[in-house]
């Protein structure tokens, strides 16, 4: 993808979103790893720390799951809740299932909001 022409960011780590915004275009949205994110002129940054809620739930390795669900939330993802839940009731082995399933409500019901 060229420079400036993504709607959305989703960054796992910190250092990484922030080294990709050049990659949204003006009026994108990045949703990013990060308890907390410097302002940047021209997108939307969303901060999260995914991490901290990954670990609550009891799945550390959910932070993919627990941003999207997020960005889902904000509307930046055209994805509801149960769709996500019932893709991963389908797609994920039984063992695995509820764990994941927590990230993602951990995701949705997170409370940081960007300021």
């Amino acid at each position: 993808m060229k420079r400036g022409r993504a709607d959305l960011l989703l960054g796992l780590q910190r250092e990484e979103g922030l080294k990709n915004l050049p990659m949204l275009r003006e009026g994108g949205a990045a949703v990013i790893n990060a308890p907390s994110l410097p302002e940047v002129k021209g997108v939307r940054l969303y901060p999260l720390d995914a991490d901290r809620l990954a670990q609550e739930v009891g799945n550390p390795r959910g932070v993919n799951l627990v941003l999207i669900s997020y960005a889902a939330s904000k509307g930046l993802l055209p994805f509801s809740q149960q769709e996500i839940q019932e893709a991963i009731t389908r797609l994920v082995p039984p063992a695995l299932r509820e764990i994941n399933l927590k990230a993602v409500q951990a995701g949705f019901g997170a409370t940081e909001r960007p300021p």
